[in-house]
């Protein structure tokens, strides 16, 4: 597993918007991240997490597909400073992840 996600986050990083990502993705450029929350996003700074918002854009996904594939199967990761977020169904769609392979 060490291999594959250290593989993944040196390796090309596929572009995507938040409302194809499972709660708890990260998105992001070179002037911002995002952490991606019911299809939306929270931009990410040193002082905490911004309002929710939309993205107009596809951006680089940050986090890495095995991770990725956890949260989409359910997995919520703590995350500090953040509201609780009631659960979600996952929205991601197996092509998805198809296509970035």
């Amino acid at each position: 597993m060490d291999a594959r996600l250290h593989g993944e986050r040196l390796g090309p990083r596929p572009l995507a918007r938040a409302s194809e990502l499972p709660d708890g993705a990260f998105l992001g450029g070179p002037d911002a991240c995002f952490r991606v929350e019911a299809g939306r996003a929270r931009r990410w700074s040193w002082q905490g997490y911004g309002e929710l918002d939309d993205l107009p854009a596809s951006l680089p996904l940050l986090t890495p597909l095995a991770i990725v594939a956890l949260l989409a199967r359910g997995y919520r990761p703590g995350i500090d400073g953040a509201q609780p977020a009631a659960p979600r169904p996952a929205q991601t769609s197996p092509a998805f992840f198809a296509a970035k392979d």
